[in-house]
């Protein structure tokens, strides 16, 4: 018995001092070594049990708490003596979990965590952090802390606004083009509108506006299989191409996501200009450029399933247009959906008549190296079948797709015919890809299904059409280079073809790029043309910011432009730049450009000015950015809102940048901000970067972790554990306010006191109460001080902030 307490003594005496090295170290992780235990004359399980009890731990500490990987904040918390934690009523309930679904354990206040089923609970001692993990069944509704965050309600409004006004010598033209988009969540129910506003009025009295609805419908999902979208919207699939109802689609849920399909659009642009993207005759985008090259990335487009248009309409009355062929898009994976359908009536204004069509794809489920599919479309007097098959070739890095459709239609009922595929590699490290499309003259797609029902239609209107375009990129070390080749032929139009050459270097100081292009048409040779650019761009630091001049020679379309610009970062959001080029050929002019690009949290704008020697001026502003409400928030946000998005709070006063999944963005002084797309079912991260908090802010924890359901309006909230503090210079001219006076507001209730002889301490929420009150300082002998209201104004900064004191006897009348 008495060899059995003192091994007990050694136990508890061991444990002890292991416990008080591992309190002492707590930031370290610790690792014991059994041996050097068993040799103070313990036996190896009374080893590995004192090792346990000093890892555990027991009693109340104040440590970290993290539920469903989320920092709740620094929390007491009791642990027992087998190191289980104690959650209590108090606890529970600002967690957020649901009263009626939990019990606490008999004669105690803590979670009986046997009636909770998959609980866990794990204590991290080298990061005294307990980490709760618990299903959402548990939680509120809506709560911050659930695994998949779904539901809740917002509204945005997206908006891409450009004004421009072109002078000459005898007139000035104004244009307006607005691109809107409104949508709402409300309980992974999802409401979308899409519009477009243009108008132009000159001073000869000419003006033009147009209002266009791209789409309203109303979409949500259906036992997390089905997705269903009704209303007024495009439609289309990989065999009928695309067109516009007013019905319905069903799909599985894994397509119909905004942004899912985008394409990058670059160009040069002789002198200012408007860079355009249409879509089925809409304009999908638009946005002001000074003379020179352009690049614009990831554009959204309006569907995946119908070739787009760029058009650089430019001052001096020329005109670019190239087309976009459907092989050039990014399209998301998340648009191949196994199954989808479409019905309505098909929308007149578009060209496609006003009748009832039915339309459908499947593809069957093969995802790992082929994936056939088939579908079918029904319209009046129209009936198209086709099939086809996508390939993903794993091991070779290709992928691609081939299918065949037949169309009856007409009032002969003439069967016609389309064939294409699209190949994409990677082959070591080069990148072919071909894109090969072809219809007989008697074949009609989905926008085109009831053209052949007008009275007057011929059939020698329609020409069989093609579009083949391939090429190649391949980096030879510093040097990158790529070849493309396409030919395209359109209605009873000329055949049109491109050849082009393209190369970069890049060197430590400067990046060397060149383009050359060769265009024909079949039996017109006067609209051949070369086409070369040779660009030099040199990088620089000024004041600490980045900045780049750029020189540039493009010959096109006979004419030559050789031009100049510098480019300089003035702050990490704000851009400024200045160019001049000598344009020759068909005219000789001198033209010069001014712009500025400005991102904020609550917008994103640019300015654009040029002139030249003719005596032409054009200025032009583009604002773009979302305007986002979630009924006790109103937030603006420069990024575009998509289909799921979420709340972010910092809470922290200041501006402060946040990286999300898909963008940048910055929030607002009051440290919100809005995530404007998260992806779905999968976790994203959102993280503080930290060197933009402002001084003296402290996150706990700035990775934060959340996953949505499809609609959902997540909220993310970072807690601060470092409440931000004000040093406050009391000015009281030759009067000095000793340390320890005592500071009141006007409702008697203590703003804290003075630290320092003059100095004055106060925390956020006393400043808040100090810059809307009035204040009155005691406790300093024979003299009263006043502080006046308004008087005070905090501001982001460690430096004290100087506030004037009036002072007096105490008898004296204020």
């Amino acid at each position: 018995m008495e060899r059995l307490v003192n091994c007990n003594k050694k136990l508890s005496l061991l444990a002890a001092a292991i416990a008080f090295s591992c309190s002492s170290t707590m930031a370290e992780t610790l690792n014991f070594n059994a041996n050097v235990i068993e040799s103070l004359g313990l036996s190896n399980e009374q080893a590995k049990s004192a090792i346990e009890q000093a890892i555990k731990p027991q009693g109340k500490m104040q440590t970290g708490v993290y539920l469903n990987g989320k920092y709740t904040g620094v929390k007491e918390i009791e642990f027992d003596s087998n190191g289980n934690a104690c959650l209590n009523s108090a606890l529970l309930q600002e967690f957020g979990l649901k009263p009626n679904a939990f019990v606490v354990t008999p004669n105690s206040d803590c979670l009986d965590t046997t009636k909770v089923s998959q609980l866990r609970m794990n204590y991290e001692r080298n990061k005294n952090a307990l980490n709760i993990n618990i299903p959402d069944f548990y939680l509120e509704k809506n709560s911050a802390f659930s695994n998949t965050q779904s539901g809740g309600f917002g509204t945005f409004l997206n908006y891409n606004l450009s004004g421009n006004r072109s002078n000459n010598r005898f007139s000035h033209t104004d244009t307006l083009t607005a691109l809107m988009s409104w949508g709402a969540n409300i309980k992974n129910v999802l409401l979308r509108t899409h519009f477009s506003y243009r108008s132009s009025q000159s001073s000869s009295g000419l003006t033009y506006s147009n209002y266009d609805l791209s789409s309203a419908y109303l979409e949500t999902d259906m036992a997390d299989i089905y997705r269903v979208r009704a209303g007024y919207m495009g439609v289309g699939n990989s065999l009928f191409g695309a067109g516009q109802i007013t019905g319905f689609t069903l799909n599985n849920n894994a397509g119909l996501k905004d942004g899912d399909t985008t394409v990058t659009v670059s160009g040069i642009a002789s002198g200012y200009a408007q860079v355009e993207v249409y879509q089925q005759g809409r304009v999908i985008f638009s946005r002001p450029v000074p003379a020179g090259p352009f690049l614009f990335e990831a554009v959204p487009l309006y569907t995946a399933f119908a070739d787009a248009e760029l058009v650089v309409r430019e001052n001096n009355g020329g005109e670019q247009r190239v087309t976009i062929p459907k092989a050039a898009f990014n399209v998301s994976q998340q648009m191949a959906s196994r199954f989808s359908l479409f019905a309505g009536q098909t929308d007149p204004s578009r060209g496609m008549g006003n009748v009832p069509v039915l339309g459908g794809e499947y593809r069957l489920p093969f995802y790992h190296y082929l994936q056939p599919f088939a579908g079918m479309m029904i319209a009046t007097r129209y009936t198209g079948i086709g099939a086809g098959v996508g390939a993903n070739w794993i091991p070779f890095n290709t992928t691609g797709d081939m299918n065949v459709s037949l169309a009856r239609s007409g009032k002969n009922g003439d069967i016609g015919e389309k064939v294409s595929a699209n190949v994409a590699s990677q082959l070591a490290n080069a990148s072919p890809w071909l894109s090969l499309s072809w219809q007989s003259n008697y074949y009609r797609d989905l926008g085109e299904s009831q053209q052949t029902f007008e009275k007057d239609y011929s059939y020698q209107n329609y020409n069989t059409r093609y579009a083949i375009s391939a090429g190649v990129s391949k980096p030879f070390g510093s040097i990158g280079s790529g070849l493309s080749l396409s030919r395209y032929s359109f209605y009873n139009s000329p055949d049109r073809n491109t050849l082009s050459v393209f190369g970069s270097y890049n060197a430590r100081y400067y990046t060397l790029s060149a383009n050359m292009a060769y265009g024909w048409v079949h039996g017109n040779s006067k609209d051949n043309n070369w086409s070369t650019t040779v660009n030099l761009r040199i990088p620089f630091n000024a004041f600490s910011k980045k900045g780049a001049f750029s020189s540039y020679v493009n010959n096109y379309q006979r004419n030559t432009i050789f031009g100049s610009r510098v480019d300089q970062n003035i702050t990490d959001n704000l851009n400024i730049g200045a160019g001049i080029d000598r344009y020759t050929g068909v005219s000789n002019s001198t033209n010069h450009n001014v712009n500025a690009f400005w991102r904020t949290p609550y917008a994103n704008t640019s300015a654009y000015y040029s002139g030249s020697n003719n005596g032409s001026r054009n200025y032009s502003t583009n604002v773009s950015g979302a305007l986002v409400s979630t009924g006790d928030k109103f937030i603006f946000s420069s990024a575009h809102i998509q289909d799921s998005f979420a709340i972010i709070d910092t809470g922290v006063k200041g501006y402060t940048s946040i990286a999300t999944p898909t963008s940048s963005v910055i929030t607002n002084y009051d440290g919100l901000a809005v995530a404007p797309q998260l992806h779905e079912g999968k976790i994203n991260s959102i993280d503080i970067v930290t060197k933009t908090l402002p001084d003296g802010a402290y996150v706990k924890n700035p990775h934060q972790e959340i996953t949505i359901k499809r609609g959902a309006v997540g909220k993310i909230d970072y807690k601060s554990d470092q409440e931000r503090f004000y040093l406050v210079r009391l000015i009281a001219g030759e009067k000095n306010i000793p340390y320890g006076a005592k500071v009141l507001d006007d409702h008697a209730e203590s703003l804290g006191y003075t630290i320092d002889e003059n100095v004055l301490m106060l925390s956020h929420k006393q400043a808040e109460r100090l810059e809307n009150r009035a204040a009155k300082i005691s406790n300093i002998g024979d003299m009263v001080c006043h502080i006046e209201k308004d008087s005070f104004k905090p501001v982001l900064t460690n430096e004290m902030i100087d506030v004037p004191v009036t002072c007096g006897e105490k008898n004296d009348t204020y």
